[in-house]
């Protein structure tokens, strides 16, 4: 392997030259494109429609406050627009896989933007090749290039080849130089051309789609029928278009898909801050709805600090490290010595790190003959080997080490050696160690054989580790038991070995079933079994993929954890792929929807704590814009009943209103906490609508109560004279108060006015005081009134209907915490 590489100096200097590894993104959207994609929106079209009648009107006042407001409608959605997009940005920047490279004599990670043509890489098995490059050094190192050529089978590289970049290493070792970055890559070069795949949008997008273009349709035939009949019964054609269009923009519920966009967008910033990365902001929809979540043992419910605690002989023979010399019998020496030649230089597995540290720390210099092949774990290959030429370099040797069930079946003995070695085995296993067994063949002279499954080896013993459980294991299982979500134990280890850390855990069920098992079962059969079966062992990468399939099968959303190449296709078919830790492949981190950046189990319940916060907080918001339009459809009903009475509500009056409704959807319910009985909650159900039957009937019942208060106040005050300007007065402020009542207390649903003093919301109080302070303002000043055709109330007026909306709140207030109680 090449120890030197750029200096820093020559990096800064390339920099300048090349910029970064990355391509042009010319997709960005630039101001006026997005400018022009705002105008199109259908609330925009037709506000801009009033603005024009207006303007035929010659009611110069009206137009130009209509477009002050249009305006700052616009405005305010281009920065809700921007803020996202720089959210999302930083979510990407976040994405970057990390690159190993040798700089300034030292192997330093960076991340894969930061490359530079002459970099030199070190790359392994599960490295991502940050930019094309050419392979200066390799052993058996295949890539898989299916992603460029459709190629499904990896393909073998020699020193020399070109290495794509973007393509991943499935197995072996290597030291590429880099020869292209950024837009002169393969890949860059290519990207104009490449049409992504369109990812399916989730159930709840596709529902909200099809309940606006039905409120369209509603909105459209409703406002027609609206304008012609107010023309046949007030002869006023311009008054009656402006009150239609008033009522089409408040049909059309266009807050929908921009809440889901917003609340799912800083969801996914807001797991960032945790040091969580969203690769798909809208998985925080599916993490709601979470069941069954699939944990490997080591690393994830282990600390992966494996540790050699005894060495046990063929005779079983049992040898326990010392302070001063962990092994100082030459037997345990030679089996260590055996096992580190058999283990992998590049390797991230915790037990090929672990041989290799403690044999160095036992022989200071350790010498062994280079490796002239390697073999790594595959699926009928539980095991890795290395063929190196013996001491005296006449022949080869062949050090394996693997599952100790396949090396005892694949080494020469009697069945009573046999019997005797699976004795020693299981009493390793039942003190909860993870164990390898270690074979060889000593003397090879045919050619170098290119599979080992049928050759004879010499057993020589087995090596026990201890992998101590995290810390914060035990709480984290105790978590997903209170909120509805079965844990379940996928492992490569012995089942005796899970077993023992499963009863650690307080698993629900210690029944298990092996690989061997697993293989002869069929599916159907299998389905049936994992419903009640939480621990799986000695089972391959793909055998985890049947697993999750069956689990899927029957209804379950499945979250999987992983970090090797092996776990790909897992998090792949998983609903939520979970990355685990720092040390996991970039393999793993692209199949995953979540990655964690840090290695910390309880980055677990957080992320799930997390996705039921966005998901509830977008159901209340969903709930509250049902509820807040329906006292403003009361509104434009009233003239229809009744003729004597004015037309009520002009598009200033609805702009108005939007301006207060949007900025509690998109920033006062996306602030809200979780509910404080979020993690003892059972998941969503699957099946279920997003916009289910209790959230329509709460919507409903809540707005038709402010409409019937409204209407109630509206009655008693026509039939005592009042006058025009004063009814319209009356339903504004009756609109206004409704949105704040129904905002206080749709915005938690366990959380009662008083508990917002302990866990306040900012945005939410800031927006009250704002209302509050515009609406005084504008009953107030006779300009404002003139524009808006209202007219100051009196004193009693004003109480009467604050009284009867505050009497509503604590209403509803009560029954909240009757219902929480």
């Amino acid at each position: 392997m090449l120890k030197t590489g750029l200096t820093s100096k020559t990096v800064r200097e390339k920099h300048q030259q090349w910029g970064f590894n990355e391509w042009t993104d010319t997709k960005q959207p630039r101001f006026g494109h997005q400018l022009l994609k705002m105008v199109k929106e259908p609330v925009i079209l037709l506000l801009i429609t009033c603005n024009l009648l207006y303007l035929i009107m010659g009611n110069r006042i009206e137009g130009s406050a209509l477009t002050i407001s249009l305006v700052l409608m616009i405005v305010i959605s281009y920065y809700q627009f921007r803020k996202t997009q720089k959210t999302l940005t930083a979510l990407k920047e976040l994405q970057t896989p990390y690159v190993e490279v040798i700089r300034d004599g030292k192997a330093q990670r960076i991340p894969g933007r930061d490359l530079v043509p002459g970099d030199l890489l070190n790359i392994q098995e599960g490295t991502r090749i940050g930019a094309d490059a050419k392979l200066v050094a390799a052993t058996q190192l295949y890539t898989d290039e299916s992603m460029i050529t459709g190629e499904s089978l990896p393909i073998l590289k020699a020193i020399e080849d070109k290495l794509i970049g973007g393509t991943v290493v499935t197995s072996g070792k290597g030291q590429a130089i880099v020869t292209a970055i950024g837009n002169w890559s393969t890949l860059g070069k290519m990207e104009k051309t490449i049409n992504p795949l369109v990812a399916s949008s989730p159930a709840s997008q596709k529902e909200m789609q099809q309940l606006i273009k039905v409120f369209f349709i509603i909105g459209l035939l409703y406002t027609l029928f609206l304008v012609i009949y107010l023309t046949c019964t007030r002869g006023h054609l311009i008054n009656a278009v402006l009150t239609g269009l008033s009522t089409a923009i408040a049909l059309i519920p266009e807050e929908f898909p921009v809440v889901f966009f917003l609340f799912t967008a800083f969801g996914a910033w807001r797991l960032a801050q945790i040091k969580i990365v969203a690769q798909r902001p809208e998985t925080l929809e599916t993490m709601g709805a979470i069941t069954v979540i699939g944990m490997d043992k080591t690393g994830t419910l282990t600390q992966n600090k494996m540790a050699i605690v005894k060495i046990a002989s063929p005779e079983g023979t049992r040898y326990s490290p010392t302070e001063d010399k962990p092994w100082e019998d030459d037997e345990s020496c030679a089996i260590l010595s055996l096992a580190t030649q058999a283990a992998q230089e590049m390797k991230t597995d915790a037990i090929d790190r672990s041989l290799l540290q403690t044999y160095r720390k036992q022989i200071n210099s350790p010498q062994f003959p280079p490796a002239i092949q390697e073999f790594t774990v595959e699926a009928n290959f539980p095991a890795t080997a290395q063929i190196r030429y013996n001491t005296e370099n006449t022949h080869f040797q062949i050090a394996l080490k693997g599952a100790p069930e396949w090396v005892i079946q694949h080494c020469t003995g009697s069945p009573e050696e046999k019997a005797r070695w699976q004795l020693s085995l299981e009493g390793l296993v039942n003190e909860g160690y993870r164990v390898i067994a270690i074979a060889q063949i000593q003397s090879w002279t045919a050619p170098i054989p290119q599979h080992l499954s049928t050759l004879s080896f010499t057993f020589r013993g087995f090596i026990a580790f201890a992998d101590p459980l995290r810390p914060e294991a035990l709480q984290v299982v105790q978590m997903l038991h209170k909120a509805g979500i079965r844990p379940i134990l996928l492992t490569g280890d012995h089942p005796i070995t899970a077993q023992h850390i499963a009863q650690k855990l307080q698993w629900d069920s210690l029944e298990y079933i092996d690989g061997n098992q697993l293989e002869k079962m069929e599916d159907q059969a299998l389905q049936r079994n994992v419903q009640h079966c939480s621990i799986f062992a000695r089972i391959r990468f793909d055998q985890k993929i049947r697993i999750i399939e069956a689990l899927k099968q029957n209804g379950d959303i499945v979250a999987m954890t992983g970090d090797g190449v092996n776990d790909a296709g897992a998090l792949r078919a998983a609903q939520v792929g979970i990355a685990m830790g720092q040390k996991g492949t970039d393999v793993a981190r692209e199949a995953a929807a979540l990655i964690v950046l840090e290695d910390n189990l309880n980055a677990l319940p957080k992320a799930l704590l997390l996705g039921r916060r966005v998901m509830d907080n977008i159901k209340k918001a969903f709930g509250f814009i049902i509820a807040v339009h329906i006292p403003i459809l009361t509104v434009t009903v009233i003239p229809i009943i009744n003729t004597a009475v004015p037309l009520l509500l002009f598009p200033m009056h609805i702009v108005f209103l939007e301006l207060i409704i949007d900025p509690i959807c998109a920033i006062a319910f996306e602030n809200e906490a979780e509910e404080k009985n979020s993690m003892t909650q059972p998941p969503h159900k699957r099946n279920a609508r997003f916009l289910d039957q209790s959230l329509w009937i709460s919507g409903i019942i809540k707005g038709s109560l402010m409409a019937v208060v409204m209407c109630i106040l509206f009655t008693h005050y026509l039939y005592h004279g009042a006058n025009e300007k004063t009814l319209r007065g009356l339903i504004f402020l009756c609109l206004i108060s409704s949105g704040l009542v129904l905002t206080l207390n749709m915005i938690s649903k366990t959380r009662s006015i008083g508990h917002f003093y302990k866990q306040p919301n900012k945005p939410l109080f800031a927006i009250v005081l704002i209302t509050t302070t515009i609406t005084g303002i504008l009953f107030s000043q006779p300009f404002l009134q003139q524009i808006f055709q209202i007219e100051a109330l009196s004193l009693s007026m004003t109480i009467y209907i604050l009284g009867s909306y505050l009497s509503i709140f604590l209403l509803l207030e009560g029954s909240k915490i009757r219902i929480s109680q």
